[in-house]
């Protein structure tokens, strides 16, 4: 009884508020734009209170007529809107169906129903009386079941299996329902952590350190330095408990005037969920703000504590070469497994080939040469009809994030083993390198020629990958650049896997004297002549981005075949 006539919320009822919103926006379009006469009412033996709602067949056999009878004056735009919400009923009306799966109502259920308030969907629970009107049944709004409620039958739906673990019990029954103090701990929760997070800045903690803290994602190894300090500021302020006088007092003079705007009336009090309302009141009144500011203390200090570790990880990953092999690994993983995908939307047969194509024929050989003419639309760039340079684009736009978050932690590495104090370029890094080389430890000369290969082959990469893109000024710095060269970029490593597969089809026809659905194109022999100049003409390409710091190789997937290929522009 104490939930009836309660507002349910929606974190409680999940999976029923959006199929009762959908049916209850539906039902007020069958309203709205489709003739009542259209839509049969539901049987007897399957209406809402005995089973699930449904829209006869007969029904929409006749609404199809009607929309397809020749000079029908029902105009073609009225015609596609009854559709569009003859649709928007249907869907509404099976997850309706799934709600009421192997469930029935009788008189004294419990169920739940939806009504709309200033423009606000609210979900209520009631008490089904037992009493129905046509096609409306009433429902007990109020748990003496002296108010009633008329609602149409296919707006309830009875209590999901998650609400009724919890009835019976008063403590957890607080659970489902909201009150008019919900959202006011809500804010005071939120201006806890306002005033939280001021008495740390004026102590000389940015807002931006204590989200370094608290997310990875935020933090950067070139800040950990800062971090350590934070750390030890954390750790003083532990031992500081007045620090936080002034906003506790703030903060419990903002309770009270909460308390004063949301509730303090009959009529709000009397809304409240009756078992625990004094215990629910008496929480936010008397909450404890300064255990809850020393709370948020000691967590940030711990998760301050944490970031340190996971950064100067991070930062022993870079010497030791762990990280480059990581997301090497990473991006070669993305690249096969997108490229795979992108084909196979397009109709590739990645099975129509034989893992030992040499020693075993083709059994589909009509798959395979589909697959090559495909591969071959692929190839062709002058009549981009997959749009492959978009689906090369978005792969780049998913990789270089991590790279140049390996960049920048790189860089960080060799500004504090150089001890550069003037900002990070590689000519400066490379000219102090020169002039320190000798008064270095082995290993550490060694790390750093490693990285600055690293960043110079990245750099070269992402240049060429923007001039892939289309940007003119990367393309023309590139011609001015260091002077790496033969490196394959992203969108080379990405359209070696269409080259690697057009050549792994190709060989396998010529193998089995498969003829071709059609001659390969100028545009595409052009592109695969290119592939071709640039591995004859570098049989001694540098690999420093396979260097003593123990990261395999940025082109290492495309070794062993026509696979590596400068951008496409």
């Amino acid at each position: 009884s104490s939930l009836v006539g309660m507002r349910a919320q929606e974190e409680a009822i999940t999976g029923v508020s959006l199929p009762l919103a959908e049916m209850y926006f539906a039902f007020k379009d069958v309203q709205q734009y489709l003739s009542v006469k259209f839509i049969s009412p539901p049987a007897d033996d399957c209406v809402v209170i005995d089973g699930s709602p449904r829209i006869s067949p007969q029904s929409l056999e006749a609404l199809m007529r009607l929309w397809g009878e020749p000079g029908s004056s029902i105009p073609p735009e009225e015609v596609g809107r009854q559709a569009m919400y003859t649709g928007r009923v249907l869907h509404a009306l099976d997850g309706m169906v799934e709600l009421w799966r192997g469930r029935t109502l009788e008189p004294g259920d419990l169920a739940i129903t939806i009504t709309e308030k200033h423009e606000e969907l609210k979900y209520a629970y009631f008490r089904y009386s037992g009493v129905r009107r046509g096609d409306y049944v009433v429902l007990h709004a109020t748990a003496d079941q002296g108010i009633s409620l008329v609602v149409h039958r296919w707006l309830v739906v009875p209590l999901p299996s998650s609400v009724l673990m919890h009835v019976g019990n008063q403590r957890t029954m607080g659970m489902l329902v909201s009150g008019p103090l919900d959202d006011a701990h809500t804010d005071v929760m939120r201006f806890t952590r306002e005033c939280f997070q001021e008495v740390l800045v004026q102590n000389g903690i940015s807002r931006e350190m204590q989200g370094a803290c608290l997310f990875l994602s935020q933090s950067k190894l070139e800040n950990v330095k800062r971090m350590e300090e934070v750390h030890d500021q954390l750790t003083h302020l532990v031992e500081m408990p007045d620090i936080f006088h002034d906003a506790v007092q703030e903060v419990r003079a903002y309770v009270h005037e909460q308390y004063e705007r949301r509730v303090c009336t009959l009529k709000r009090v009397a809304s409240m969920y009756a078992p625990t309302r004094d215990e629910t009141i008496d929480n936010l009144l008397n909450l404890d703000v300064a255990q809850l500011f020393a709370h948020r203390l000691r967590r940030l200090l711990s998760s301050c504590a944490g970031t340190l570790e996971h950064l100067r990880k991070v930062r022993q990953d870079i010497i030791s070469g762990v990280e480059k092999s990581n997301i090497t690994n990473w991006w070669l993983s993305c690249i096969h497994e997108r490229t795979s995908s992108f084909l196979a939307a397009l109709g590739y047969n990645a099975k129509a080939l034989p893992e030992d194509y040499l020693e075993e024929p083709p059994l589909n050989v009509p798959a395979l040469q589909r697959n090559r003419k495909i591969i071959e639309e692929v190839l062709d760039a002058e009549h981009d009809v997959h749009g492959v340079k978009r689906h090369v684009q978005s792969i780049q736009d998913e990789i270089y994030p991590t790279i140049r978050q390996y960049m920048d932690n790189a860089e960080y590495v060799l500004t504090d083993v150089l001890a550069l104090h003037h900002g990070f370029s590689l000519a400066r890094c490379r000219s102090t390198f020169a002039r320190r080389q000798d008064s270095l430890e082995p290993s550490e000369a060694a790390l750093v020629q490693d990285l600055l290969g690293d960043l110079e082959y990245l750099a070269e990469a992402q240049r060429l990958d923007e001039a892939y893109r289309g940007d003119v000024a990367a393309t023309r710095e590139g011609e001015a650049s260091s002077g790496v060269n033969h490196i394959v970029p992203i969108s080379g490593l990405t359209l070696g896997e269409f080259c690697r597969k057009h050549n792994e089809v190709t060989t396998a026809m010529e193998r089995w004297r498969i003829p071709s659905l059609s001659e390969t194109s100028s545009s595409v022999q052009r592109t695969l002549g290119r592939l071709s100049e640039c591995i004859v003409s570098s049989p001694d390409r540098p690999r420093s981005w396979s260097g003593g710091s123990g990261g395999p190789s940025f082109d290492s997937s495309v070794d062993s075949c026509d696979d590596a290929t400068p951008p496409i522009t």
